[in-house]
């Protein structure tokens, strides 16, 4: 069986993003792209289908410029047999559609029997783009999946996670676009140095649009429904330097800026005989949000 991987490259969210000196505007330049984690939990789950024998080819597919090289030879290097990258400069301004009608070309130009990719994308930009390649190819679509159990006789059987901790196994129909959650995933992978090596010096090739039979009126940037506008990161949270009181002492104004403003809880300290402790107790519990008597 031909198995197609998509592969994403996305902004990485979880570290903190670049800003400026005060940490007020977030920064582009110095911002982390790392592959897509939940579609290389689909491209590991297609090198452990190629192990078990279920899949002969795996073909890696990646819709991009030319950064998107190193994830193909990293895919490559830990197990792939075929890389390729589609990238046309009318593809720019494309929106998710016209990328989508892009990647169904080229999946319907390798043939391929089942489609795998991660379910959605850590910067939510381009989730839609596998979707809309299933629904132009007629592909059935099951998402959430956390394990492809077997393959075989034009199905798949599939392990799907569902809410509160639930699972199902259902029979899809092949073709079909199964998209991998990274959920509990842990990768498993590692591509050994030779494979790297050899990865790392083949040539990517790369079809535009005249290549899969497509043109720039019906996909490229100037029929485009949907167009970003702008893309702005989150803005990070930060914290205004401490200004010490100025009316306080030079001694006590250092403190405050050594101790970051911090002031240490104190308490006080009561004695006396029982009575009098157990009711400056009650009084204490009336003043406080503590509990109502």
């Amino acid at each position: 069986m031909h198995v197609a991987v998509i592969i994403r490259n996305t902004v990485d969210c979880l570290v903190p993003l670049p800003t400026n000196a005060y940490g007020e505007k977030p920064l582009r330049e110095g911002l982390i792209n790392i592959i897509n984690p939940s579609d290389w939990s689909a491209f590991e789950q297609a090198v452990v289908l190629k192990r078990q024998g279920m899949v002969r080819q795996i073909s890696v597919l990646y819709l991009g410029g030319l950064e998107g090289e190193e994830t193909l030879r990293w895919c490559l290097a830990s197990g792939a047999d075929v890389a390729q990258r589609l990238w046309d400069p009318a593809l720019e301004a494309a929106d998710q559609l016209g990328k989508g009608k892009t990647m169904a070309a080229a999946l319907e130009r390798l043939n391929v029997e089942l489609l795998l990719c991660g379910d959605g994308c850590l910067d939510q930009l381009n989730s839609l783009m596998p979707g809309i390649a299933a629904a132009v190819l007629g592909f059935s679509y099951v998402t959430e999946v956390e394990k492809v159990e077997k393959l075989g006789a034009g199905q798949a059987i599939v392990i799907r996670r569902r809410e509160k901790g639930k699972r199902e196994k259902l029979l899809v129909q092949l073709p079909a676009l199964i998209a991998i959650t990274d959920k509990g995933h842990e990768s498993s992978e590692r591509a050994d140095l030779a494979d790297t090596l050899e990865a790392f010096t083949q040539e990517i090739p790369c079809w535009d649009l005249e290549d899969l039979g497509l043109v720039a009126d019906t996909v490229g940037g100037r029929v485009s429904k949907v167009i970003n506008l702008q893309i702005q990161p989150a803005k990070p949270h930060y914290t205004r330097p401490l200004i010490p009181n100025s009316e306080i002492s030079a001694e006590q104004r250092l403190r405050e800026i050594l101790s970051g403003g911090i002031v240490r809880k104190q308490g006080e300290v009561v004695a006396g005989e029982p009575e009098k402790l157990v009711e400056r107790i009650i009084e204490f519990l009336r003043q406080e949000p503590v509990m109502r008597l």
